[in-house]
């Protein structure tokens, strides 16, 4: 596994690489909100162990950093688009890529496709939006982001008590299931919070607030039918983060969109149905082997 990091216009963005020099076509992975890219180790089916997979950090998301004076320019749909492009040309060069993005990470592969269609073969996303306006303690925290001085500073209070030790953390991230149940009891919660829990400590939370804030002015709803590649939409039907009709609209306004939707999952889906999601991710990357 290979590290590094390249600086664009304001930003560090931190990526690791697996099976690099492995032929076939590059798979890269983008997190959801507040997590970074190890999250996706725990959660990788064995079909992909010989596949050349990158994984990058967003934008102000450890050990990915923002610059002095980043947070004076709004962080818009465009520039996180050109962002993107930017790293995954630095590493692929100009072949195309496959996505896998997890919520924001399914957003930003959306945005990404639509903006620099030629760059993108296939999409898969998990949990995506078209609209940056969340909804729930999600949604309650982005307005804190919005709210100036006082309302970070209130984002940063409860972002330090919602971390205060992993098992804490791991019940917080349950207001985000649907099924809390089947997500409390999962073997691969506890695989995957050990290797998320002890980098999300160090994200830096007055970037992490600039973030959640620029995605509150973030819409690519009449930017959907600009998206060429296959899309694969995997949502869950309890959602408390994202509303069940942004999933709706990225099926109907996607040209080849392909809508899977697992019964009573809310946002969690690597700890409420794990064995669903390797099953599709599989699916999923078995068919475009087949088609490329």
């Amino acid at each position: 596994m290979l590290r590094h990091s390249i600086t664009i216009d304001e930003h560090e963005l931190s990526i690791f690489m697996l099976n690099e020099d492995q032929p076939g076509s590059p798979v890269v992975f983008l997190h959801g909100i507040t997590l970074t890219s190890d999250f996706w180790l725990p959660n990788l089916p064995n079909t992909l162990k010989a596949t050349p997979c990158y994984f990058i950090n967003l934008p102000a998301h450890y050990p990915s950093r923002m610059l002095p004076r980043a947070d004076t320019v709004q962080l818009t749909s465009e520039k996180l688009a050109t962002l993107l492009q930017k790293a995954i040309q630095s590493l692929v060069g100009d072949r195309s890529v496959m996505l896998v993005g997890y919520s924001v990470g399914g957003f930003a592969a959306l945005n990404l496709a639509a903006h620099y269609p030629s760059l993108v073969s296939r999409i898969l996303c998990i949990a995506g939006f078209a609209n940056g306006q969340w909804r729930g303690l999600m949604g309650v925290l982005q307005q804190l982001c919005c709210m100036g001085r006082p309302g970070v500073s209130f984002f940063k209070l409860v972002c330090r008590f919602s971390m205060l030790n992993p098992m804490f953390y791991s019940w917080v991230s349950g207001f985000f299931a649907g099924d809390r149940s089947t997500y409390f009891h999962s073997p691969n919660l506890k695989l995957t919070l050990a290797v998320v829990y002890p980098r999300v400590i160090h994200h830096n939370l007055d970037d992490l607030a600039y973030l959640f804030r620029s995605f509150a002015s973030m819409d690519i709803s009449s930017l959907l039918p600009h998206i060429q590649a296959p899309t694969l939409i995997m949502a869950g039907d309890r959602d408390p983060v994202i509303a069940y009709n942004q999933t709706q609209l990225l099926a109907e306004k996607i040209p080849n969109a392909e809508l899977k939707v697992l019964s009573g999952m809310g946002h969690m889906f690597f700890a409420e149905r794990f064995t669903e999601y390797q099953q599709i991710l599989t699916s999923w990357v078995k068919q475009a082997n087949i088609t490329l």
